[in-house]
């Protein structure tokens, strides 16, 4: 009891941060680094300072500057290398490790013999080490949170370094006479070191985001950031000129500031004691301004006031300086007009200045702006600071030349930064205008917003655009920024001419109500072009507080028109507050069980919107519905609700060859609740191969590590095909085994080695005979795949990219990149798993075996018939389906070889390609069996022989010879479309080709007839003509009509048989269904019309 009252006022108070449960952890993390972020930035940058000023005065500035400018550009180009060689997580840590050795070093260098170059050298570190803090707390923080977090969050993190810098600054003037200036560094050093082991702690708590999966490879970092390349644009000019205008003034006021300082506290800890009391009173009105003014200041006056405001205070303050000193010379109030001058530079620029200066990127290109950016703050600031130090040098040559007199010129300076903001921030409108016209802003980025009032104006304009796309766009911007300012767009909006805004202003309607709404959206619901529009704004008026429009709405349940039936009984059932509910309820019963195929379809559809374990009941009939259009729907319907109360009827489904890719997308929509029904049917020993293969393909698309943990825990699956499966599936989820299964990942590689070993072996032993030639073509495939799961394996253990790539250079590339590649296998993997690999990638490529693999991997001498035997006594753990089926098709070429035990104990097999062929090899070698077993009554023969089987045997003793899967899927395998697809694929299409006979002269395809299938020639030959126009002659082996499977056009010529012939018909239907499960099948037919297009 106790404990919950005290949790209650903390749980309170992340509520009101908007901090969610799932959260804390990070941002308790982030929140302590960035305190102690803001200890080792305070403690080190006041001894920096006062140490240099006491040691050389102000006469080294300018010095200082220029060095500092060499010095941050040297370590950004090691830093960039540096990020290429290491992971993310290893940048960060070799960072901070080199900011606390370096501060160490200072520390113990000026702590023993207190040599000048120390103090020049620490002040030199001030810019880069505020960099690489920052580079490594931001950065850590961008990868531990996601978009939505870091702009909830990245405020409240970075408050830590705000408070403790604070306190830490009014901290130093009390201390530093008791310690001394030059230990204030090992506060620092702490602050270092405490952030270091934090980094450590937090890299092994959220190692998956960290080392994020999608994180870019070394060939895809660089980015464009030359210094000579001009600016392309008038708008980067003028923001170029800004930085450069800003940024001089800095260092130049910097410089007053600094050599003021110095003529009042000359001794280190007296300079460290003022920097200390001037830095903590800027934290404090930094804090201030920004929780009060600035968010205010530029929301409401937009962007020209956030730039102008800030070099308006500096002219004033500067030209008071001149005068001042001209007037009365230099003193004292000289040195507190300096002083707030600076206190209004350093808290401004923090605080209004630099934010607004940030939206300016907001109109870039994400590659433009990053490239653009990292030259101007990365390249260009650096450079200013080393010019501005040389203009101080120039100056200095001139001993008259006094600090009054560069404060008229500054003031100048001030006044050309007031021109180039107003000049830029008139642009800004123009390039954002673009930018939402090409629709390429920079949404995601976390430190860039559009809530200021110039924005605003400009997406309020764009909205007037007859692109829809523009304004669709615009008005998203709007939601995230300004609902408000979208609201007032509603009524002018609904009379956009796009049928597509006014369908997603009634969406956002539904939202974000307006009051006065009503008539304008009723007035669309009764008259609108857009049927589609039309129905949008019947479910819009069942979520607007009022009766008048829930009467209406009613009304459209008996529309003749599906469409509007459909979204008024969305509308009404999402909505049951508006009393409608029942007789909304009652149209859908009666739509479910309609005669219509629309009405159920309708009604499927309906179910999955609305999500409302009530109708659960009718779903499930729909699911069973004789019509596979309605099922179609209802499946995805099922996916959308996602209750487990689907699962069994989806598992049934999932056989289904029409359905199972609708039910995979469903059980993968479901989810966790569906897990413990998808393990059951992939573990039940009767489940059919392809079945199990759709639910690795499920599998893959669960998020998280359950996902890829429940893949690997089949890794050990008997069959090679799944377990080929299960590795692509962890390949695409670029899977990266623990520790713990290292050892695990390379049994399997020797388990993959030792297979391909095996098949070498048998390829050799198999000899030259042309009725072997495609079973060792088979195997051929086989050794491929094994090399491959070898380089899967290894990618789970190494970086993923580096062994893929190494795959392909071994598999397609040059004799130069294999050799790169064996050389990089050569020093990335385990010397054990060298000595089986490298003989291995020999002998595959060779066709012989090494004595080395023959000590590793012991071989039995067989000859061809004996090979031939224990192939067709394999199970699928050691070959696959097609090599079986290979190996049976090759054995009727020896018909003196007793075969019939063999071939008698494939007519059970799972894989239809296998009993097929060990049917049609039964029957020629041994026909009087089979038609024993045909003949046998049905009970004794079902489990043995099926239809597809008797089928076979009727195939060769009719007088039409039909085509075996077997000799459908050699002859894809010589058609372009379907060359370079695993057999695996082949034999599913084979499976779905349908057999047609033409006599000559018979017209096959008519021009002008709407086309929904291809052809391929198995045997004779067609012509292609257009009327008498003789346009093409095909033959064996050739495709015709390929075009309609992926557009339903009238056909563009006719085809005719020049003599009797037989195609191989392939429907539109079936096609789509292939690619849906297949995507090389896609490929195969883009590729052939690409190439078939560079050819016209």
């Amino acid at each position: 009891m106790l404990r919950d009252l005290l949790h209650q006022p903390f749980n309170l108070l992340l509520s009101l941060l908007d901090i969610h449960p799932e959260e804390r952890h990070a941002t308790r993390l982030l929140l302590i680094h960035s305190c102690f972020v803001g200890i080792s930035m305070a403690f080190f940058f006041t001894p920096a300072n006062a140490l240099f000023l006491a040691e050389f005065g102000t006469d080294l500035i300018p010095h200082g500057y220029m060095m500092a400018a060499v010095a941050g550009t040297v370590i950004g180009m090691i830093y960039s290398k540096t990020d290429r060689i290491l992971s993310f997580s290893g940048t960060l840590i070799a960072n901070l490790s080199f900011l606390l050795v370096a501060v160490l070093a200072f520390w113990i260098g000026l702590f023993w013999s207190h040599a000048s170059w120390l103090s020049l050298g620490l002040y030199i570190l001030i810019t880069p080490f505020v960099s690489l803090i920052n580079i490594e707390f931001w950065g850590l923080a961008g990868r531990i949170l996601h978009l939505r977090q870091a702009k909830r969050l990245f405020g409240l993190i970075g408050a830590g370094e705000v408070v403790t810098s604070l306190l830490a600054f009014f901290t130093i003037p009390l201390i530093v006479n008791h310690i001394g200036t030059i230990n204030l560094l090992l506060i620092s050093a702490g602050g270092l070191l405490s952030s270091l082991l934090l980094l450590i702690h937090i890299n092994r708590q959220f190692l998956s985001q960290i080392a994020s999966p999608q994180e870019k490879t070394v060939a895809d970092r660089p980015i464009d950031v030359q210094v000579t390349r001009p600016l392309k644009s008038r708008y980067l000019r003028l923001i170029f000129n800004v930085m450069i205008l800003s940024t001089s003034g800095l260092y130049f006021l910097h410089y007053f500031f600094l050599d003021q300082a110095y003529t009042h506290y000359q001794e280190a800890d007296r300079l460290a004691a003022f920097f200390g009391f001037f830095y903590g009173s800027v934290k404090l009105v930094e804090l201030l301004l920004k929780s009060i003014v600035s968010g205010r200041l530029l929301t409401r006056y937009g962007l020209k006031a956030g730039l102008v405001i800030l070099p308006a205070f500096l002219t004033i303050g500067i030209l008071s300086t001149a005068i001042v000193g001209t007037l009365v010379g230099i003193g004292n109030l000289l040195f507190y007009l300096i002083v707030a001058t600076k206190l209004m530079d350093r808290t401004g620029r923090l605080s209004i200045f630099d934010p607004t200066f940030r939206v300016l990127y907001q109109p870039l290109q994400k590659d433009e702006r990053i490239s653009f950016q990292t030259r101007l703050e990365g390249i260009y600031q650096p450079l200013v600071s080393g010019v501005a130090g040389g203009i101080l040098l120039f100056t200095g040559l001139f001993p008259t030349f006094t600090l009054v007199h560069f404060s008229y010129l500054l003031s100048i300076l001030m006044l050309a930064w007031i021109i180039g903001s107003i000049w830029v921030s008139r642009e800004y409108p123009v390039a954002l205008s673009q930018a939402i016209a090409k629709r390429v802003l920079i949404g995601e980025s976390t430190d860039l917003s559009l809530n200021d009032a110039s924005s605003i104006a400009v997406l309020r304009r764009s909205l007037d655009s007859s692109n829809p796309g523009e304004v669709i766009f615009s008005l998203d911007l709007l939601e995230k920024n300004s609902v408000e300012q979208m609201k007032k767009a509603y009524h002018k909006l609904l009379q956009h001419p796009s049928p597509l805004v006014r369908k997603d202003v009634l969406a956002r309607i539904e939202r974000f109500p307006s009051s006065k709404i009503y008539k304008p959206v009723a007035n669309i619901a009764k008259s609108d072009v857009s049927i589609d529009v039309r129905g949008r704004a019947l479910r819009t008026l069942c979520t607007l507080d009022d009766t008048q429009a829930v009467e209406m709405v009613s009304e459209y349940l008996l529309d003749p028109s599906p469409l509007l039936r459909r979204d008024a009984l969305l509308g009404l059932l999402q909505n049951p507050e508006t009393g409608r509910a029942s007789m909304a309820e009652k149209t859908l019963i009666e739509m479910t069980n309609s005669e219509s195929v629309e009405d159920r379809k309708i009604a499927a559809l309906v179910l999955g919107e609305v999500k409302m374990n009530d109708f659960d009941e009718l779903l499930l009939r729909l699911l069973r519905d004789e019509d596979l259009s309605v099922r179609r729907v209802a499946i995805d319907a099922a996916g959308k609700i996602g209750d487990s109360h689907f699962c069994t009827s989806l598992m049934e489904i999932l056989t289904s060859r029409p359905l199972r890719c609708n039910a995979r997308s469903a059980l993968a929509a479901i989810g966790k609740p569906a897990l413990p029904y998808l393990k059951q049917t992939f573990k039940f020993p009767n489940t059919p191969i392809q079945t199990r293969i759709q639910i690795l393909r499920i599998y893959g698309k669960i998020a998280g590590k359950q996902g890829s943990n429940i893949l690997w825990d089949e890794v050990n699956c008997p069959n090679q095909t799944i377990r080929a499966h299960i590795l692509d599936e962890l390949r695409n989820r670029r899977y990266q085994a623990p520790n713990t299964d290292i050892r695990t990942v390379q049994d399997q590689i020797y388990r993959e080695a030792a297979h391909a070993v095996w098949k070498v072996a048998v390829r050799g032993d198999l000899g030259e005979h042309e009725a072997v030639a495609a079973l060792k073509n088979a195997l051929d495939s086989e050794i491929k795949r094994n090399r491959y799961n070898i380089f899967l394996l290894l990618s789970f253990i190494h970086t993923p990219e580096t062994m893929l790539k190494a795959y392909d250079a071994i598999n397609k590339g040059s004799k130069d990149k294999q050799s790169y590649a064996y050389e990089l296998i050569d020093v990335t993997i385990a010397p054990e798993t060298k000595s089986i690999l490298f003989p291995l990638f020999q002998s595959m490529d060779s066709g012989r075996l090494s004595n080395n693999l023959l000590d590793k991997f012991p071989q039995v001498k067989l000859d061809r018939t004996q090979r031939l035997k224990e192939l067709l006594k394999l199970t699928e753990a050691d070959i696959s389906p097609w090599t079986k089926a290979c190996a049976i098709y090759a054995v009727t070429e020896w018909s003196e070889t007793e075969w019939l035990q063999e071939l008698e104990s494939n007519l059970e097999n799972e894989h239809l390609v296998v009993r097929e062929t060990a049917a049609w090899a039964l029957s020629r070698l041994h026909p009087q069996r089979i038609a024993q077993i045909i003949q046998r009554p049905l009970k004794e023969r079902e489990s043995a022989i099926d239809g597809a089987i008797k089928n076979t045997f009727a195939k060769t003793i009719g007088d039409t010879e039909m085509l075996l899967t077997i000799e459908k899927v050699m002859l894809l395998k010589t058609v372009e479309i379907f060359t370079p697809l695993s057999e695996e694929i082949l034999i599913d299409i084979a499976a779905n080709l349908e057999e047609v006979e033409f006599v000559s002269e018979q017209r096959i395809i008519q021009k002008g007839q709407i086309g929904n299938c291809m052809y391929i020639v198995a045997s004779g030959r067609v012509k292609v003509h257009d009327g008498d126009r003789f346009i093409a002659e095909l033959g064996e082996k050739e495709i015709v009509g390929e075009m309609a499977l992926l557009d339903a056009e009238p056909r563009m010529a006719s085809v005719t048989a020049l003599e009797p012939s037989k195609l191989l018909r392939l429907d539109q239907d079936v096609f789509y269904e292939l690619m849906s499960d297949y995507v090389d099948v896609a490929r195969g037919i883009i590729r052939v019309l690409v190439k078939r297009l560079r050819a016209q």
